[in-house]
């Protein structure tokens, strides 16, 4: 039976069925790589004209160069829209009340995929979810502006055959989503992050259960000035943390939506799913990106990323272990080797503290305190100086048992300041 209608079989399509297309599609939804290009894009632009926006599962075919650069867009639909050759969204204004949508999108051939100076604004959500970025030219999110209401989604999307991916000067006015996002793996294949004459903000993006191996940052800033707190109080500042990092400490949830596919002309199911973070995924986020940093020789910010892998190990033990366990202690004393001002006050701090005991305990007349209790026995308790030495001993077993615990922790207090001190003048 002739068929008069698109046989597209995701959404009802009034356009009729291209003649000999072996799916009965349309001249729009047909998937044959040579049909009339001039005809398609004469349609793309009638389209266009008419402020009809909606795309969804357009195929266009390799040799046509899309150009929608300049183009003012209002709830656009690519859903499963399939771009062959280079794509251009250059300068395009994305608006509306319904969101922008470009999931399960592909943009594939070896053209060059072009989102740069792209604006999306107004309400809804910008969405690549399960996008495919495979362009042999890259793909370019340069100075893009993502400021959707309801933000901006690359869950689930694909970037591993795509040669370069990057996001230079892009501005996340909301939070972006890179949920389950598949990065490349291969050594010269990479996504960019990067700020040229400011740093690119990175505070409202979250790369949970992602695969970073190849994510490199430069002039990047995350959630700064972070305050730390010790016993209840905010003495400490991180110079940033992840956003995911916020995210497990306010025991938020990540929503995934996941899409069924049907075969028929009904809407696909679309079925969300609550799923709990625990600190141990944002550790190894953690891991990774210092990795990636290591590997750029960016070891300061590297060190950074050091401190938040050791926190979030820490936070995902139980209250005593996270709060008094040795993790803990080297954070308190050195900042996970990352702080070494830290370890010298500390060291300052316990030579005092013990001396002054050493003081309280011996019997009156006391002897002077800067000479005898401060460098007779506290310094050189703490430098180990006094091994062996006779005579000159703290007062009481109380006094020995303090000067023995001051031989102990002292030195590992020099130990940790020597450390954190050579991985600083090393980077």
């Amino acid at each position: 039976m002739t068929q008069t209608q698109c046989q597209y079989e995701y959404k009802e399509c009034p356009h009729p069925p291209l003649a000999d297309d072996k799916d009965n599609f349309c001249l729009f939804h047909s998937q044959n790589d040579n049909k009339d290009k001039n005809d398609f894009w004469d349609g793309i632009q009638k389209k266009l004209q008419n402020k009809d926006f909606n795309f969804e599962g357009y195929y266009f075919p390799p040799g046509l160069k899309a150009d929608f650069s300049g183009i003012e867009f209002t709830d656009a639909n690519f859903v499963r829209a399939t771009f062959k050759d280079a794509a251009n969204f250059y300068n395009a204004k994305f608006s509306g009340k319904g969101g922008t949508y470009f999931t399960l999108a592909r943009f594939s051939g070896k053209g060059k995929t072009i989102f740069v100076s792209a604006q999306f604004s107004g309400k809804g959500r910008t969405d690549f979810r399960g996008a495919q970025f495979s362009s042999g030219g890259g793909t370019d999110f340069s100075n893009v502006t993502f400021s959707r209401e309801g933000g901006t989604y690359f869950s689930v999307a694909d970037f591993t055959k795509c040669n370069t991916t990057l996001f230079e000067d892009t501005r996340f006015g909301t939070e972006c989503k890179f949920l389950y996002t598949a990065f490349p793996w291969k050594g010269d294949h990479l996504i960019i992050f990067r700020g040229t004459r400011k740093p690119i903000d990175l505070s409202r993006c979250s790369f949970l259960y992602s695969n970073p191996e190849r994510l490199i940052f430069h002039n990047f800033k995350f959630i700064e000035n972070e305050p730390e707190k010790f016993l209840g109080l905010s003495i400490w500042r991180r110079s940033f943390i992840l956003p995911d990092e916020k995210t497990v400490d306010k025991g938020e949830t990540v929503t995934i939506t996941k899409e069924e596919i049907k075969t028929g002309k009904e809407t696909p199911i679309k079925q969300q799913e609550e799923i709990k973070v625990d600190y141990s995924h944002v550790e190894s986020l953690y891991r990774q990106f210092k990795k990636n940093l290591e590997e750029e020789r960016n070891w300061e910010d590297a060190g950074e990323f050091h401190y938040g892998e050791m926190e979030c190990k820490r936070k995902g033990l139980t209250r005593f272990w996270r709060n008094f366990g040795l993790i803990a202690l080297y954070r308190y004393f050195s900042g996970y080797g990352e702080r070494p001002l830290r370890a010298l006050c500390g060291l300052v701090f316990f030579i005092f503290l013990f001396a002054g005991f050493y003081w309280w305990l011996d019997a009156p007349p006391r002897q002077d305190f800067w000479d005898y209790y401060l460098w007779n026995l506290s310094i050189k308790a703490a430098f180990l100086q006094r091994i062996g030495e006779t005579g000159n001993d703290p007062a009481g077993i109380v006094g020995k048992f303090i000067y023995l615990l001051e031989s102990v922790l002292c030195p590992t207090l020099i130990a940790m300041f020597i450390l954190a001190l050579r991985r600083r003048l090393k980077r």
